[in-house]
């Protein structure tokens, strides 16, 4: 179990795979899907969520006017109690579509629209219909491991399958903020009807 969230992490973090092209890293990132089935839907589970979190860097498209200039970061945000401890510092390392990454934690709403990804933890959840009237027709991604985001209007939501970590996909929710999910993370998730949300993504055949 540990073997296999540590194997994921060290792929995905690979110079090889950040050099390769998307169609090597589609199928790598889809392979490494398929281990999940031996990870534990516990605590350490968190690994295989923070490496997640660094996939939808790669499979999620921004609007260009969104950034000021080609070194501006992929901001990805924790709004709430920080669940990853610092699993989440390693990413200012890495870049992802040839933009650095930075990690903020956010303990306000006041600065959540200056994100690309949030995510929004399980202390926020009674914040949650704030949460997407703020972020109403904003491009961010909303990702959490609350019960049930998907399907109450967010966009990704992370979900204990069999022992594993699996996702769930709110389509709706997706077309919503105009960001871009590539069909390619769509093959790997459980599409869910849900409310119509203030917030999401549309989907793109990348």
């Amino acid at each position: 179990m540990i073997l296999t969230q540590s194997l994921f992490c060290k792929v995905v973090s690979h110079p090889m795979y950040r050099r390769g092209g998307l169609l090597l890293q589609v199928t790598l990132f889809t392979s490494l899907i398929l281990l999940f089935a031996s990870v534990s839907a516990g605590g350490s589970s968190y690994k295989v969520k923070a490496a997640y979190l660094y996939q939808f860097t790669k499979f999620t498209q921004w609007p260009n006017e969104l950034f000021s200039d080609k070194d501006e970061p992929i901001r990805i945000c924790v709004l709430g109690r920080n669940p990853f401890a610092n699993l989440l510092d390693g990413f200012t390392k890495k870049t992802s579509q040839k933009r650095p990454l930075s990690v903020e934690y956010l303990s306000s709403l006041e600065t959540i629209t200056r994100c690309q990804i949030i995510f929004i933890s399980q202390s926020e959840e009674k914040r949650l219909a704030q949460i997407f009237q703020r972020l109403a027709h904003v491009p961010v991604l909303t990702v959490s491991d609350i019960d049930g985001f998907a399907r109450r209007g967010g966009i990704i939501g992370f979900v204990p399958k069999l022992r594993k970590v699996g996702i769930e996909i709110n389509v709706e929710a997706s077309k919503i903020a105009g960001t871009k999910l590539s069909s390619k993370l769509l093959k790997v998730a459980t599409l869910v009807p849900g409310r119509l949300a203030l917030n999401g993504s549309g989907v793109s055949p990348l």
